[in-house]
């Protein structure tokens, strides 16, 4: 009985890594040693975590040039050893056509990043054109509970 039990949570296990040939487990860890030259106290030294990630997305092809889509992450704080699981990361599905584009629901960036966005060239939250959106209601955010459509490259734009 223990046997057949193992060989069917290894079959089990073959099968589902083949499932998920087109999926990508990726982090990133942002961490900085901040100085801060105050005016009315002492100068103080910190570390800060930039927005760390854990994230997984993919793709599985649906065949005639249609695939689903998929993307999860998670905030993760190295400097204080938690993780944020109920983070505001990008969380969606979605699909994709070879000639149409994409259609993408769950919590996404904004119209505004996708455009704006760009200009972070350090990718940390701290360029003008992020921080805009900071300061500018939510067009720098995430948005739980969106759907986007996103055109196929027509020439290169």
């Amino acid at each position: 009985m223990k046997k057949s039990t193992l060989a069917l949570a290894v079959a089990a296990a073959l099968a589902t890594s083949v499932a998920v040939a087109d999926t990508t487990l990726y982090g990133s860890a942002r961490v900085s040693i901040d100085y801060e030259s105050l005016d009315n106290g002492p100068d103080t030294w910190d570390v800060r975590n930039n927005s760390s990630r854990l994230g997984v997305r993919g793709s599985e092809d649906l065949g005639g040039g249609l695939s689903a889509i998929y993307q999860f992450e998670w905030g993760v704080d190295l400097t204080e050893g938690t993780s944020g699981f109920e983070s505001n990361r990008p969380k969606w599905v979605g699909l994709k056509g070879d000639n149409w584009g994409s259609v993408t629901l769950g919590t996404q960036w904004t119209s505004y990043y996708n455009v704006a966005g760009v200009a972070d060239i350090f990718n940390s939250n701290r360029s003008f054109a992020t921080n805009t959106g900071y300061l500018g209601a939510f067009a720098g955010q995430r948005m739980d509970n969106t759907i986007i459509y996103m055109s196929p490259n027509f020439s290169g734009f």
